[in-house]
């Protein structure tokens, strides 16, 4: 009886030695540098330019189109990919937050974010009213601070004024946002701010506009704007030529880039 138990406790033993071996021989590898995607499956968010980026990066890698920041976190944990691409704005302020998922490498491409207008004159009349607001804050240095307060992870410092209830001297601006973009547009206590919303509502009081703001799927947002169902965008938007070509773009109020992120 005794040789019994040994002999089964031996048998237990190398079944368990053969499991661990299968683990390791299947576990997917770490991944510490952007050479070892070039054949990877991508995660990026639908409409965005972190999708042509990862094309010209990594020709022969798959790429899957995803609605949000969310849905990408959810298929790197479940390894149903094995990178993404991202902004590196909305990537520093998840980061706390998500500790496991880490960048990889320098960024891809070096983009200007900037809000959009319909091209027509009342577009261009608006535009250009906004372009003076915004280098008005880069002069005297307010856009660095509010840069400084939606990307310092410090989220007590993330406050957009009441922009609903800004009187409308001048009529009502309504500007269409992804909200699933933090830090430029997203929901926080059941109200929609973010950086890019932190610019406009100032600019919104100080203009005397009231700021409507609506949520929709960032690849709906440019046609939104050249129909003219909305009177501006923003929402970390990057300049792109071909954007160009259907709406108008107002200066840019942050440099960023794309980034490898696993």
């Amino acid at each position: 009886m005794r040789n019994l138990k040994v002999r089964l406790a031996f048998a237990l033993l190398a079944v368990m030695v053969v499991l661990i071996s299968v683990q390791v021989v299947f576990a997917k590898p770490k991944v510490t540098s952007t050479k070892q995607l070039s054949e990877a499956t991508f995660a990026v968010i639908t409409g965005t330019t972190c999708g042509p980026d990862t094309e010209k990066n990594f020709p022969n890698a798959k790429i899957d189109y995803y609605n949000t920041m969310a849905d990408i976190l959810t298929v790197l944990r479940t390894e149903k990919a094995d990178a993404t691409v991202t902004e590196l704005g909305l990537l520093r302020y998840i980061q706390p937050d998500n500790q496991d998922i880490v960048m990889l490498g320098d960024v891809l491409a070096e983009v200007q974010l900037a809000p959009v207008f319909p091209k027509t004159d009342k577009g261009q009349a608006l535009c250009d009213e906004y372009n003076a607001f915004v280098k008005k804050l880069r002069d005297d240095g307010t856009l660095k601070e509010i840069e400084d307060n939606w990307f310092s992870g410090d989220k007590s410092r993330q406050q957009v004024l009441d922009y609903e209830n800004l009187p409308d001297t001048n009529g009502t601006l309504r500007m269409a946002v992804d909200a699933s973009l933090v830090p430029f547009a997203f929901v926080m206590d059941n109200r929609i701010v973010g950086y890019d919303v932190d610019v406009a509502a100032r600019f919104c009081k100080e203009r005397g506009y009231r700021l409507e703001i609506d949520n929709m799927a960032f690849d709906s947002i440019l046609a939104a704007v050249q129909t003219e169902k909305y009177n501006m965008a923003s929402c970390g938007i990057t300049i792109t030529k071909e954007r160009a070509e259907t709406v108008l773009f107002g200066e840019p109020i942050l440099t960023s880039g794309n980034i490898v992120a696993v």
